[in-house]
């Protein structure tokens, strides 16, 4: 009894190693070794490509990181600049201070000049819109393109820069004050307020005649200043700096 147990546990051994070969022969080992063999072939020469181009690609990113911080270090020795450049914060923020000067501007403006336009408030803000435009941009002007050669190294720019200043000033305050000689004229006839604006700033400049046409003068001037100096702080102070460095960075 047991030499039959043991033959037929013996023939199911077999029969079960049988299996385990068919299985084994079905999975094809060899042939997926073989396709294993191929892929990491394939990576290691994608690889070895890829490599290739990203060295070419640092070599060049690393040339003009090279060329650019010549190109700086050129500018801050023939400038006698020290320091670092300043970075003076966003710009989408100092451009977001433009526009909402702007628009307070209008208002305010428009509310003066509506007390006199034939078409109320709203013909005052329509007006004020466009005198409110010119003066900022006769500040952002200024403050872009004239102010930060003040501060360069040559005399020469200096001097054009400081007489730049000093002719905005002239500029802001002269068209100030002709647009609160308009508002003035406006109150009397709007048809002629144009005409009577010409001849009061000829013969009286400084009679505004009224405390709201003082205050319109004011504000304009302030929002004027406040355009200037927000727009003189876009970059750094020194002209071409910034620029300089952004394009190292």
């Amino acid at each position: 009894e047991i030499n039959n147990e043991a033959k037929s546990q013996f023939e199911k051994y077999l029969d079960d190693q049988k299996t385990y070969v068919d299985r084994a022969r079905s999975l094809a080992i060899h042939s997926l070794l073989a396709r294993i063999g191929v892929a990491a072939d394939d990576a290691i020469a994608t690889f070895a490509a890829r490599t290739r181009n990203g060295a070419n690609v640092l070599y060049l990113l690393r040339k003009d990181v090279i060329e650019t911080e010549q190109e700086l270090e050129r500018f801050r020795k023939k400038q006698g600049l020290e320091r670092p450049a300043r970075h003076t914060g966003s710009r989408t923020l100092k451009f977001g201070i433009l526009a909402i000067i702007l628009l307070i501007e209008s208002i305010a403006n428009g509310l003066f000049l509506g007390q006199g336009s034939t078409f109320g408030p709203l013909g005052g803000v329509s007006q004020a819109m466009v005198i409110a435009f010119i003066n900022v941009a006769i500040g952002v002007f200024t403050g872009w393109k004239i102010l930060p050669w003040i501060v360069h190294r040559n005399w020469l720019a200096k001097l054009f820069a400081c007489s730049g200043f000093l002719v905005y000033v002239a500029v802001a305050v002269g068209f100030n004050i002709g647009v609160a000689h308009y508002r003035t004229a406006m109150a009397g006839d709007p048809f002629e307020a144009a005409r009577v604006t010409l001849q009061t700033l000829q013969a009286h400049p400084f009679d505004l005649g009224d405390v709201q046409s003082w205050l319109l003068f004011a504000v304009g001037v302030i929002f004027s200043a406040i355009a200037t100096i927000d727009a003189w702080m876009m970059d750094d102070p020194y002209p071409g700096y910034g620029r300089a460095t952004r394009e190292h960075q």
